[in-house]
Parts: structure tokens; C-alpha cells; sequence
């Protein structure tokens, strides 16, 4: 059975998509023309690799150590 593919779909997909990627929250926020961060966050859901990603950019074993 094929999703139900509706503009919040796409938005949602192109704002985890985005996050993912490394952009900016703020900025995806004004790329889809939210005037809340909240309502933005509600679209983002952000993957276990995307956060494996993100704790190698972050290279916290040397901050810590």
C-alpha cells in the first residue's frame, strides 16, 4: 500500500531531511515560514545515525578529556 502523500508529509520529510544534514533549526524554520521554533520542531525527527553524526562532528571526547 502506497503512503498518503500530503504537503505536511513533504514538509515533514524535508525538514528531517534538512536537520539531519546539519542545518540550522532556525533556518529550516524559515524555509518552511514558521513563526514558532516549536511548530518547527514538530516536523523534525532526528535519526539515531544523524545523532551518531552529529557526536563525531562534535569530537566530545576530546572536550571532555
Amino acid at each position: 500500500m502506497a503512503p498518503h502523500l500530503t504537503p505536511r508529509w513533504f514538509r515533514h520529510s524535508a525538514a528531517t531531511l534538512l536537520i539531519e544534514e546539519g542545518i540550522d533549526i532556525r533556518m529550516i524554520q524559515a524555509l518552511i515560514g514558521h513563526a514558532n521554533l516549536k511548530t518547527t520542531l514538530i516536523y523534525v525527527r532526528v535519526s539515531n545515525h544523524a545523532l551518531r553524526r552529529a557526536l563525531e562532528r562534535a569530537d566530545v571526547h576530546d572536550a571532555l578529556g
